[in-house]
């Protein structure tokens, strides 16, 4: 009898860490998103003003979260095939959402999408219209400016890994023109060439505004599960001044599209 007492002991606990093994790894979750500006960064609070969101969402709502910094092209694939959750935050086009599902109600920022230029260039407007022919560089793979992929065959056109890049390009006086967001792209000039930071203009109008909104593979398993959490325990962080404090951590106030109720 102890023998059946103790044989059934053990297969208890097998039960009872096989399951509990489980939920621990159902409970973690693993987000990513790229060096950008003040908006992610390996040395930045929470590893960027979008990881810094996502992560106080998730933890709030009862996961375990690991954030990576990646190039954006892997993010972006990783995420796609499911080996990240969920990116950061990824600007809603409907062009990206026969890949993944945008978790419209909650992180919602604003970003806007402008042309930069050289202050000697002699270019003075970002209309489209009056830019025809110009030199444009800019990130591979970067999303946003929807508007003006829709006319880029109007332009002379130059891919980079990276937007330091095509920084030095405008700066070299190889391209008339780069694309960028203000948030982005003016913190990147003050923190990584000081010194030159002159030299280049933002121009108005804006090309395209955004709202950058966290995203998940359209196959993800636990989309539904995971962005009921997430909606629910976003309204409840914004409602205790989730944006205030992100005001104060980096010193930025970002505009973000009011959660539905």
């Amino acid at each position: 009898m102890s023998k059946i007492i103790v044989i059934l002991v053990s297969i208890l606990l097998s039960v009872f860490t096989f399951v509990n093994a489980d939920n621990t790894k159902n409970n973690k979750l693993k987000i990513c998103y790229t060096d950008w500006g003040i908006i992610g960064g390996e040395q930045l609070p929470g590893k960027g003003v979008l990881t810094y969101v996502a992560s106080k969402v998730l933890e709030n709502a009862g996961y375990e979260v690991e954030v990576d910094i990646l190039n954006w092209s892997r993010c972006l694939k990783s995420t796609r095939d499911q080996d990240y959750d969920m990116v950061a935050g990824l600007w809603e086009s409907k062009s990206l959402e026969k890949d993944y599902h945008f978790l419209k109600n909650s992180n919602t920022i604003v970003v806007g999408m402008y042309f930069f230029t050289n202050v000697n260039s002699g270019i003075n407007t970002g209309d489209m219209d009056a830019l025809k022919g110009k030199s444009v560089v800019y990130v591979r793979d970067s999303g946003g400016t929807a508007k003006f992929y829709d006319r880029e065959k109007e332009f002379k056109i130059y891919r980079v890994e990276a937007q330091k890049q095509s920084i030095e390009m405008i700066l070299n006086g190889r391209a008339d023109l780069t694309i960028a967001s203000d948030i982005q792209f003016l913190k990147l000039l003050k923190d990584e060439y000081p010194k030159q930071a002159s030299q280049l203009k933002i121009l108005y109008p804006v090309i395209q505004a955004n709202y950058t909104t966290p995203a998940m593979s359209i196959n993800h398993p636990r989309y539904k599960e995971i962005s009921q959490k997430y909606n629910k325990s976003y309204k409840e962080l914004v409602k205790k001044g989730l944006y205030k404090e992100l005001e104060t951590v980096f010193n930025f106030k970002f505009e973000h599209r009011p959660s539905k109720q």
